[in-house]
């Protein structure tokens, strides 16, 4: 008995990957369903960007 064919090819799981490590993210693992779809879960979120005011902005001119 032959296996089904493949609902996903090996290089949309690589560019799922990279996508994700473009994005600034880790990846801690990938899932591939039966029906085809990649879940990528990550190991952690990047902090948010926040603004930094200049040290010398208070200081008296």
């Amino acid at each position: 008995m032959s296996a089904a064919p493949w609902q996903f090819r090996p290089v949309e799981v690589r560019r799922a990957i990279k996508s994700v490590q473009s994005a600034g993210l880790e990846v801690s693992q990938v899932e591939v369903g039966r029906n085809g779809n990649i879940v990528i879960n990550i190991a952690r979120q990047p902090a948010p960007a926040v603004k930094q005011v200049a040290a010398d902005a208070d200081a008296p001119r």
